[in-house]
């Protein structure tokens, strides 16, 4: 026989007992905005150090002496390519969040957020092989720090090509298909997404993106938090 607790357990989450634990409760207003500046700041910083490293074509001997001679900058743009990505993918996250509410938009935000993860991978190389000709450069032959460095330059190129377009393609859609945001905003995306395809211009694309995070950031900033206000009266 079976006991009547035991019919009926009790609940671990009660919404009406607890509504600050409210599950529909959208995150603060300002945390998707600050991720977005965050993740803006330490790209700048990033590209800022090595803006005048050497190219693809540099010869294996100027590899190890500008890596010598800019080891702490590198090591550091390095660093901060690499603690940009978890910014990078909490704010591309919540924001595909926010769009995931319209059925209509649903499927491209998870499009939009798996171009974010494959441009986040090219990330984490770049960031690596950054690391990696910081670490000993003055004990890599001449061959294999050529050989990093062209790894370097265009390993994470063709993450960036297809991650970046097709999250730009992705979210242009959404804001164009959905009303979150401006018609505008959806077309500046797709054009965003275009350049990120001409091969060499995705450099351009990437500060483009670095702007339209910029521009998310501060329009979402409202809406998150005109929605938290209607969830906490609803909850009352």
């Amino acid at each position: 026989m079976v006991a009547p607790h035991a019919a009926h357990p009790k609940k671990i989450y009660d919404p009406q007992a607890h509504p600050e634990l409210d599950e529909n409760r959208p995150p603060r207003a300002w945390v998707v905005p600050l991720l977005g500046l965050v993740f803006v700041a330490l790209l700048a910083v990033s590209i800022g150090l090595t803006a005048n490293g050497p190219q693809s074509n540099a010869s294996g001997a100027s590899v190890i002496a500008y890596y010598t001679d800019h080891k702490d900058r590198a090591t550091i743009s390095g660093l901060m390519t690499a603690i940009s990505i978890p910014a990078g993918l909490f704010f591309f996250g919540l924001l595909r969040e926010y769009l995931h509410a319209s059925r209509a938009v649903r499927p491209y935000s998870i499009i939009a957020l798996a171009g974010a993860i494959v441009f986040a991978v090219g990330g984490c190389i770049q960031a690596g092989l950054t690391i990696s000709l910081t670490d000993v450069p003055t004990q890599l032959s001449t061959s294999a720090a050529q050989a990093l460095n062209v790894l370097s330059s265009d390993m994470g190129a063709g993450l960036f090509i297809g991650g970046l377009s097709t999250m730009q393609f992705a979210f242009g859609i959404a804001f164009l298909v959905g009303k979150a945001f401006p018609k505008w905003l959806g077309w500046l995306s797709i054009v965003i997404g275009v350049v990120c395809l001409l091969g060499p211009l995705v450099f351009f694309g990437l500060i483009a993106t670095g702007v339209w995070v910029l521009i998310v950031s501060a329009m979402i900033y409202p809406r998150l938090r005109d929605s938290g206000k209607l969830v906490a009266t609803t909850s009352m």
